[in-house]
């Protein structure tokens, strides 16, 4: 290969890369937003049938939804507000809100008789995920090396 060659492919290389922090950084910043997006309230409500949990009240009569599933409040908006679209689609990618995935089930069943505070799953993987992602606002420049 020529220099001029490994150059290109180098160049190129690093565009896509650069492209891909930046889609991630969007998706990070895109609000979660399931009353204007129709896609989000899919999603939401893929995870939620997922879990196999019922609605419920707490004691002052307040439902009791998303709280089921681990999250700190049923404020889903806010719960999603750190890691935005990028939290939702981590979810769905990996699977871990899937029907399918037994530990997820388990974890789910088991949520009913265990304190809500030892089921938070998904502000654990909120917070790593933003630990993750740190560095993308730094990565985000406008810069092309071709």
């Amino acid at each position: 290969m020529s220099l001029h060659t490994i150059e290109d492919l180098t160049s190129c290389i690093l565009d896509f890369q650069a492209n891909m922090v930046r889609v991630m950084h969007r998706k990070k910043t895109t609000l979660v937003d399931p009353d204007n997006e129709p896609t989000h309230a899919e999603v939401l409500h893929y995870i939620w049938d997922s879990g196999g949990l019922e609605v419920a009240e707490d004691e002052t009569g307040f439902i009791i939804q998303w709280r089921n599933l681990g999250f700190e409040s049923e404020d889903i908006i806010a719960e999603f507000s750190e890691v935005g679209v990028l939290g939702l689609d981590c979810l769905v990618a990996s699977n871990f809100a899937s029907s399918l995935h037994r530990p997820y089930r388990h974890l789910m069943s088991n949520g009913r008789k265990v304190s809500l505070k030892t089921t938070q799953i998904f502000p654990r993987s909120g917070m790593l995920l933003v630990a993750l992602t740190l560095n993308l606002t730094c990565a985000v420049l406008p810069f092309s090396l071709s």
